[in-house]
């Protein structure tokens, strides 16, 4: 999904590679988020 969602002049994998360690970063530091906020 991440590729196809990348414009034609960025399909590459370096930029394939960094938008997926972006996503997986934001979903880690939403989760430790969320754990700080239920987790009283």
């Amino acid at each position: 999904m991440c590729w196809m969602m990348l414009p034609t002049e960025k399909r590459n994998f370096d930029e394939l590679r960094s938008q997926v360690n972006r996503l997986v970063e934001r979903a880690i530091c939403d989760m430790e988020e969320d754990q700080q906020l239920f987790d009283l």
